[in-house]
């Protein structure tokens, strides 16, 4: 009962089993750690070159992190659709009609949908959507059927609504979707589109930072690869910029006396939270994958009577990755929380140039305390050529981006998003506006 308790505060769970990725150092290790992992209760699904996505009792953790090579255990975080808050009628915004009685509707183009969820997708097949799509469903990690129903079953209707807005811009294509649940289930999803034929890959998610900012990842598994493995086998592939514009702060840190950042704030940064789970990374300059020794940074969050509520402390000698990360699962929609950053001269180490922090869900800053200026999500800030971002602009003010909408620049200066276009068109899988750079 205990451990069936612990794992159902993970972000993904199935009885006293979590989803984790296991990251490994030896590539001759794997084969051992999937048998481990087999023979004590676990449930590998996804195995790659440096890393097995498995399903993990939660009283065998220690145990698997314990196994030669591997390095770190860490638990599968979902990715997350790009919602955003702000009515216009985007095909006639974007002139669609005038290409359609040009006889261009993209048909005989295949697109490739890639989202978290399709609810509502058959009650519009044949009216809204095409009569016919094809399909790869998710029960779960690494389990995956034909049947639209598994697209369907977690009520979540982004993808659908994503699919809908882009066949009112081109009613010809042919559409496939799909719903992975991990990383690695991305990069099958990928392999499974490309030999279907897809040209074009819609990816409207969010998912966390896995590298330093110029658009590369030390990690096989990391969305930036692929994206880099669509687009050599001759896929564009459009990604969501965003809606991070006021939950992110990025810049130079100043470090006051105790060590503690100072925001324009103060020493804690205030937000307000929107939904019970709150989603924070923390991102600072440093090199990757490497034994370079790296600054260490500690985030925290705080609620309004200065009571610590949650951290990440990772020792980043150990994880080789200027990164700290808050997954809280309490938070009180309505009620304000603060975060703080401190440096910890324990390691000693290069101070970072510059810092990332960002709100990936659940809160927003204060208005007037965010800075929207690197707030771009991963994968949109590739910088793979064959990678578009999208921003979004409120229909009333189109020559201007979205307060809410994530931009650039890039930590290595690059500019995003590459185009920009109109959001809060009426969504019939939402029965109402549909916002966002989605």
């Amino acid at each position: 009962v205990a451990s069936r308790a612990a794992a159902l505060r993970a972000p993904m769970s199935e009885g006293d089993a979590v989803a984790v990725s296991l990251r490994i150092n030896d590539p001759a290790a794997i084969d051992a750690v999937v048998r481990f992992l087999e023979s004590n209760g676990g449930d590998p699904r996804n195995v790659g070159e440096d890393y097995i996505e498995a399903y993990v009792p939660v009283t065998l953790l220690v145990a698997a992190s314990n196994r030669p090579g591997v390095f770190r255990i860490q638990a599968i975080i979902p990715p997350s659709p790009n919602r955003g808050p702000i009515t216009s009628q985007g095909a006639e915004a974007h002139g669609a009609s005038l290409w359609h009685e040009a006889g261009i509707t993209g048909k005989g183009v295949k697109v490739g949908v890639i989202d978290s969820g399709f609810a509502r997708l058959r009650e519009l097949m044949g009216n809204e959507l095409p009569a016919r799509v094809t399909a790869r469903c998710y029960r779960s990690m690494g389990r995956h059927t034909s049947n639209l129903s598994d697209c369907e079953s977690d009520g979540e209707p982004h993808g659908t609504a994503v699919a809908e807005a882009l066949l009112d811009i081109a009613p010809g294509v042919t559409l496939h979707i799909a719903n992975p649940v991990s990383r690695g289930d991305l990069a099958s999803t990928v392999d499974w589109m490309a030999a279907q034929g897809v040209q074009v890959i819609n990816y409207s998610i969010g998912q966390p930072y896995d590298g330093p900012g110029d658009g590369t990842s030390p990690y096989t598994d990391s969305p930036l690869r692929t994206v880099h493995a669509a687009v050599a086998k001759g896929i564009v592939w459009v990604s969501a910029a965003g809606n991070q514009g006021l939950g992110a702060w990025f810049g130079a840190p100043n470090w006051g006396p105790l060590d503690n950042h100072f925001f324009d704030h103060g020493d804690c940064h205030p937000m307000t939270a929107i939904e019970e789970i709150i989603k924070v990374q923390l991102r600072w300059e440093g090199r990757w994958g490497t034994n370079d020794r790296l600054a260490d940074l500690n985030l925290y969050l705080w609620d309004s009577n200065i009571n610590l509520v949650d951290y990440g402390n990772e020792i980043q000698d150990t994880t080789n990755r200027p990164t700290e990360w808050l997954y809280f699962d309490e938070a009180i929609p309505g009620v304000d929380y603060c975060l703080s950053v401190t440096l910890d001269r324990r390691f000693p180490a290069q101070q970072p140039a510059w810092m990332q922090l960002v709100i990936l869900d659940g809160a927003d800053f204060w208005v007037g305390s965010a800075h929207p200026w690197g707030s771009i999500r991963n994968p949109a800030e590739s910088a793979n050529p064959g990678l578009l971002a999208v921003g979004a602009t409120s229909w009333e003010a189109p020559a201007s981006i979205a307060q809410y909408s994530s931009r650039g620049p890039t930590p290595d200066g690059r500019i995003k998003p590459d185009i920009v276009g109109v959001d809060m068109a009426h969504s019939s899988s939402y029965r109402g506006a549909f916002p966002g750079t989605s």
